[in-house]
């Protein structure tokens, strides 16, 4: 898809279609089965995508095609995650042609985006190496994460390739993100499916030696079986498009020509031409391009490893791994640091707001129970076992490390009240408590900006929804225009050709008023001679009676 809405001069010149709420615009893509257009909702006149399958698919494959393009909407639902294309609609199982409506994404393929980034395209300067690392790891990772959550619901993808991941960018200023398309040959539980058809398929709906999957991001377990394949294929296949992206490996014309990549041996040969990476990346890249599926670390590890990749401050990286992996919690000066270091981050992920949520919290829980034993191992030093009995001593003259000197004198009982505090965990106590409370503040800032975003939002569709009722106005009036102007110059070449019949009439017409001319000259001319000759013949005298009767006749 094109990276901005199709233009008037773009919209295909043939009569648009309507499928159930959704007028077709464009053609805006293909595949073996379906076809994509750019439409419109007749109802909210929102800008949507709408996949259609084909009239012309083999009887033998029909069914089985047409169950599985139903079943996406149920497969993407059970994802749910916001990097994966919402699906909005699906067709009535007996409705003809079958369709998706989905939201419409405005954005480039994965390999194309990065092409443009590294190369300083679009205005924007030419990145550095490591910025560049950086935003392909980011965007890896939301590619990561999204697929580790449909590896949890038992879904492979099985298709995953840079014309499948979209990098969009839905607000100007804001970073970009990808959205997942196309669960069309998704490997997924039986129960995602038709209940009627559900008899007639192997648990996850696969035939037995069916391949599947596009060249050259197939995993080598692809190749022979495509039942056989598991989460490990979709980490083949990302780590496919991030060793494109990295070393500049054109990985869409490679599958244009349907080339298959001869991996890790690809891998070797492309860090000698384009130059080594970073130890990390590497070891990433071999280890996702791995042959053997077991040896591949699963999606889930591959998104934290993007992740802290992403970061330039690798301390805040390993301290959001740390918790994620373990709950650790760092100490509270760093924590601080980190809480600081998130608020002027212009990108977060889940995992580390997550950590920047959670972990002051959990450290200041613990500082509350370690205060807590201190109270208690302070109450204890107070007791005095005498015999089989325990007392507490009302005279006791008692110390322990923290106690001053003045503790010493004072009686027991005010004592067991206030039991002592280190100073340092008092100071952090108080400390963390006056982060929290200042993060308390930053997240209702945070809240009052997000409701201004919304707001936002919502008048920006307002003025979309306004726009697309003006585009379409002006489709139809360039309709309309379009046929004056074909009348008009059909009319234009009749006034033409009677103007050219015109002028040939006219030419004509002059030539005959110039014949007429010189003959009623001629004729002036004889008549004056006539009547000359009958002057003459008046003026001589009368002939005899037959000369009479000749000059009668003459005159």
């Amino acid at each position: 898809m094109s990276d901005t809405l199709p233009t008037l001069s773009e919209v295909s010149a043939e009569p648009t279609r309507v499928i159930g709420r959704y007028r077709l615009i464009q053609r805006v893509g293909e595949g073996a089965f379906a076809e994509v257009y750019f439409a419109r909702d007749e109802e909210t006149l929102a800008p949507v995508a709408v996949k259609v399958l084909r009239d012309d698919i083999d009887a033998s494959i029909r069914e089985q095609v047409r169950v599985r393009f139903l079943a996406e909407e149920k497969i993407t639902r059970a994802i749910r995650h916001p990097y994966v294309v919402h699906i909005r609609e699906t067709s009535p199982a007996d409705a003809r042609p079958c369709f998706l409506a989905m939201d419409f994404v405005a954005g480039r393929p994965f390999s194309q985006h990065l092409a443009r980034l590294r190369q300083g395209d679009g205005g924007a300067s030419k990145p550095s190496r490591a910025d560049y690392l950086a935003e392909v790891a980011r965007l890896g990772h939301q590619v990561a994460s999204a697929m580790s959550a449909a590896h949890a619901q038992g879904i492979v993808h099985r298709d995953l390739k840079p014309q499948n991941v979209l990098v969009c960018c839905e607000h100007s200023g804001q970073l970009a993100e990808v959205r997942i398309v196309d669960f069309g040959i998704a490997k997924a539980p039986v129960e995602l499916f038709s209940v009627t058809c559900a008899s007639s398929v192997t648990r996850y709906w696969t035939e037995l030696g069916t391949v599947m999957g596009s060249p050259p991001c197939m995993a080598p377990e692809q190749c022979g079986a495509a039942q056989g394949a598991t989460g490990k294929a979709d980490v083949f296949a990302l780590g496919v498009m991030l060793f494109g992206s990295v070393l500049g490996v054109d990985i869409e014309a490679l599958e244009q020509r349907s080339v298959q990549l001869t991996l890790p041996d690809d891998l070797e040969t492309a860090l000698e031409l384009r130059g080594p990476l970073p130890e990390a990346w590497e070891r990433l890249l071999r280890a996702m391009l791995e042959r053997d599926p077991e040896a591949r670390p699963d999606m889930a590890e591959v998104s934290l490893w993007l992740q802290r990749l992403s970061r330039t401050d690798q301390a805040f990286a390993r301290a959001v791994e740390a918790w994620v992996r373990h709950r650790e919690v760092p100490p509270a000066g760093r924590l601080a640091r980190f809480m600081e270091l998130g608020e002027q981050a212009s990108y977060l992920t889940e995992d580390e707001r997550c950590f920047l949520e959670q972990a002051p919290r959990q450290r200041l829980l613990s500082l509350r129970r370690a205060l807590a034993l201190s109270a208690t191992a302070a109450s204890l030093l107070a007791v005095v076992t005498v015999g089989g009995g325990l007392y507490f001593s009302e005279r006791a003259d008692w110390s322990s490390p923290w106690a001053s000197d003045r503790a010493k004198t004072e009686p027991a009982a005010s004592r067991a009240d206030s039991p002592p505090v280190k100073a340092s965990d008092s100071g952090e106590l108080q400390e963390m408590t006056k982060r929290i409370q200042e993060l308390e503040q930053a997240r209702a800032s945070q809240l009052a900006a997000a409701d201004e975003h919304q707001r936002s939002l919502e008048t920006s569709r307002a003025e979309t929804a306004e726009l697309m009722t003006k585009l379409a106005s002006c489709q139809s009036q360039s309709g309309e225009l379009q046929r004056d102007v074909t009348a008009l110059g059909k009319q234009l070449e009749q006034q033409r050709e009677l103007l050219a019949r015109c002028d040939a009439e006219s030419e004509r017409l002059l030539a005959c008023r110039q014949e007429n001319a010189v003959r009623s000259r001629e004729l002036a001319e004889t008549t004056q001679r006539l009547q000359m000759c009958a002057k003459s013949l008046r003026g001589t005298s009368v002939p005899p009676t037959g000369d009479l009767e000749l000059g009668m006749s003459v005159e």
